[in-house]
């Protein structure tokens, strides 16, 4: 999949590129984009990478409208935040601007 020309290598992991992630976001009904959030949102509460799995299982949840779900994981992240080792977060979603320094 990162040999896909709208594939761009980021210092923290692989994104689409700006303009194709804004031509989607214009192109797409947001009502797909919601679907396909809550759709993601379970794969990602049980993925094996742990808290920044869990981050975006919040981000898809708030997206899908699940916002008392997300409310509950954000929670649940929150008060066991002592016992979680950081990890690497996939920021690819952001603009260029708002992306972290690595």
């Amino acid at each position: 999949m990162t040999a896909l020309p709208f594939i761009e290598q980021l210092p923290y992991g692989w994104g689409y590129h700006d303009q194709t992630r804004a031509g989607l976001l214009e192109t797409l009904s947001p009502s797909l984009l919601q679907e396909a959030a809550r759709l993601a949102a379970p794969a990602y509460l049980e993925h094996p990478l742990g808290l920044p799995a869990q981050l975006e299982a919040l981000y898809c949840l708030t997206v899908a409208g699940e916002h008392s779900e997300a409310a509950q994981l954000l929670e649940s992240q929150l008060l066991n935040w002592p016992n979680k080792t950081p990890g690497p977060i996939c920021c690819c979603y952001l603009p260029p601007s708002k992306r972290p320094m690595l």
